[in-house]
């Protein structure tokens, strides 16, 4: 009835792991800020300005920049 993506046809694997790995950090640092004492309105200032430098780090990673400037 579905058919099953084929393995050779995936796109970029390492690319999809960095942005689920950036995403997990950027949640992790939030419950970490918090954990240790912080006031959630710090933490959530700083994981903002955090989860903004990853997205564009995803951005860059998925249109596949190798710093070309």
């Amino acid at each position: 009835m579905f058919a099953m993506a084929s393995p050779t046809k995936q796109r970029g694997g390492w690319k999809e792991a960095y942005a689920v790995l950036i995403v997990l950090l950027v949640f992790g640092l939030a419950a970490l800020l918090v954990y240790i004492g912080y006031d959630p309105a710090i933490a959530t200032a700083a994981v903002t300005t955090v989860s903004v430098a990853a997205a564009e780090l995803v951005r860059r990673l998925r249109r596949g920049s190798g710093g070309g400037r």
